[in-house]
């Protein structure tokens, strides 16, 4: 009997693990309408220690990077025939520095605020992504001065000799317009002068929020003002009168607007518990069976 207790509680608390699971999955699920919002935006760097730049090499274009328009084109290294390459950083962002610890901003604005799900980093095929930049951090904005930080990495490549051929994907689930890489330690590819970083590409996958439209409004039609006399207004018994008074408007209107926004919030008010309410329902009330359950097979074998 106690086998058959010990059972009933494994299955629930197993059931409920799965259920939880499941839920946690498809709240990390990507839309099936999202896309790469950041293909062909601008991509832009900034470096924050003038010293960590090579500024005496004519082929970098200051400071410290080439290409950086390669990080939004939606072309892969690995897309491409090595023999269609013209050079080894034709496809790809690659930055240099005088040290490894380095301070550069890669940002890239987004046509329009969107609703983000996940940033990807791609590192370049040239060197197999040894050269990823050994510690940066991911960050998102609404307006490019607020930023809040979804994604870290330390000490990834200190070594330079680690190949990495899968993006770096950080979930996230908020509202940017700007995404921005800070780059803080280059990787340990280097040559006795300057220290290298290397990305492929940076993709925002993610759903642009619509733009928002105005009600329209009918224009006013122009009518006559109305002739000016000097004879009072007559009644049916000919009698002068003055105009009469102008009154507010009937209740109605009101009462008719105030029942529209009770109707919205109890409209609101209907809307279903959400998932995980639910599955903490079922989870309950499994659990509180499978308990009675065990303490009537207890009560059954005390009386025997």
């Amino acid at each position: 009997m106690k086998k058959m207790i010990v059972f009933v509680i494994a299955a629930v608390l197993l059931l409920s693990t799965c259920i939880f699971m499941t839920s946690a999955e498809e709240a990390a699920a990507i839309p099936e309408n999202a896309k790469n919002l950041a293909f062909e935006c601008e991509a832009f760097c900034e470096i924050g220690d003038v010293d960590a730049y090579p500024a005496d090499v004519a082929d970098f274009v200051l400071p410290a990077w080439f290409t950086a328009v390669n990080l939004t084109d939606g072309i892969h290294n690995t897309d491409v025939p090595q023999q269609d390459i013209p050079s080894d950083m034709a496809l790809c962002w690659y930055g240099a520095s005088k040290k490894q610890d380095t301070d550069i901003y890669i940002t890239i604005e987004l046509d329009r605020l969107s609703d983000i799900y996940c940033v990807k980093i791609v590192p370049t095929d040239f060197l197999k992504g040894m050269n990823m930049p050994s510690s940066y951090t991911v960050n998102l904005s609404e307006d490019g001065d607020n930023w809040v930080q979804i994604g870290e990495e330390k000490g990834l490549s200190d070594a330079g000799n680690v190949p990495y051929t899968e993006p770096f994907v950080y979930n996230t689930e908020m509202r940017a317009r700007y995404v921005m890489v800070h780059i803080t330690k280059a990787s340990g590819v280097k040559d006795p002068t300057y220290s290298y970083s290397g990305i492929d590409e940076i993709e925002a996958w993610g759903v642009e929020v619509p733009k928002a439209t105005a009600a329209p409004t009918e224009e006013p039609v122009a009518t006559d003002a109305p002739k000016v006399t000097d004879e009072p207004a007559q009644t049916e018994a000919g009698n002068a009168t003055a105009a009469p008074a102008a009154t507010e408007k009937s209740d109605g209107n009101e009462s008719g607007n105030k029942d529209n926004d009770d109707g919205n919030t109890s409209e609101e008010k209907k809307s279903g518990l959400g998932t995980g309410a639910i599955v903490g329902i079922v989870i309950g009330a499994v659990a509180v069976i499978a308990i009675i359950c065990a303490v009537v097979l207890l009560s059954k074998k005390k009386k025997k």
